[in-house]
């Protein structure tokens, strides 16, 4: 999916098919939902760059039945707001479900376990990485699938090239890693586990003047925060030791870092920073809040 991160209205449908074509697990059938994508206001996710949020081929959810994690994927090309998709599962008076699928992931009761937020992402111009846009479902009527957006977003625009981009939390709080989700009457929730980490990395070719975004857990950073940026190589760093509010389905705009901002971060420095209570440049600031 080109940019997906909510959804919503989805329709189930069995598909008639020959005898000889059914399939052959007991028990399930093969059925449809058509995804539609929840409406969004500017500050959200869908307004990233001014562009629709549209499905791709490689799409795919998972879908709990409440016997397994079946999967789902999309029919055809995409490249539309609205999606149909197909797989097979039991009739069941409930369904949960969450987006990117997940092979690991596993239903508890009314609670999502095994989802995975990738600490590394794919740095993508003007978008987020779709692997990283977690996004939780669940159905009472076994016809509609309401998907809503998990994640927060943090935009970081550099006036530089570089290969990476991480965002780290001073106090240690669980940006990404595998989560424990619960739908929350439409609001979900995220729970970090014990793998999850403090920050999360954009790795790629990431060009000056060009926006990028990264999700992460929804929270507030109590201790502070850092943005980090990798350099032919060589690692540069702008911290503050403000909170930081991330709040689901919205973005953070920490608005454009110069290079003139950073502060060069070496090796022996980088395993005992974190340590060590620094200071922010008083002269520089970063959009909203710096």
């Amino acid at each position: 999916m080109a940019c997906a991160v909510a959804f919503s209205a989805c329709t189930r449908e069995l598909i008639e098919e020959p005898v000889n074509e059914r399939p052959v697990l007991s028990g399930l059938r093969t059925m449809t939902f058509t995804a539609v994508q929840e409406k969004q206001d500017s500050t959200t996710k869908a307004a990233i760059d001014g562009r629709d949020i549209k499905w791709s081929k490689s799409d795919a959810l998972s879908v709990f039945d409440g016997t397994g994690n079946r999967k789902f994927t999309l029919v055809g090309e995409g490249g539309s707001t609205s999606g149909t998709f197909i797989g097979s599962a039991a009739e069941a008076c409930a369904y949960y479900a969450i987006y990117p699928y997940t092979e690991t992931a596993t239903l508890n009761g009314s609670k999502i376990e095994g989802a995975v937020l990738p600490v590394t992402q794919t740095a993508t111009a003007g978008s987020a990485d779709p692997a990283a846009m977690l996004m939780m479902a669940t159905s009472t009527d076994a016809n509609t699938l309401s998907f809503k957006n998990v994640c927060a977003y943090v935009k970081v625009k550099p006036a530089f090239d570089c290969s990476r981009i991480v965002l780290k939390s001073k106090g240690y709080e669980k940006l990404a890693g595998t989560v424990k989700l619960d739908y929350n009457g439409g609001a979900p929730t995220a729970e970090g586990t014990a793998d999850g980490t403090n920050s999360v990395t954009l790795d790629g070719t990431i060009t000056s003047g060009s926006t990028y975004y990264i999700a992460a857990l929804p929270q507030t950073l109590e201790g502070g925060f850092a943005v980090r940026f990798r350099i032919d190589g060589v690692d540069y760093e702008k911290g503050s030791t403000k909170t930081l509010g991330l709040t689901r389905n919205r973005i953070m705009d920490l608005g454009s870092f110069q290079f003139s901002d950073l502060t060069i971060i070496s090796p022996l420095l980088t395993v005992f920073k974190d340590a060590i209570d620094g200071s922010e440049n008083p002269t520089t600031g970063y959009g909203i809040g710096w």
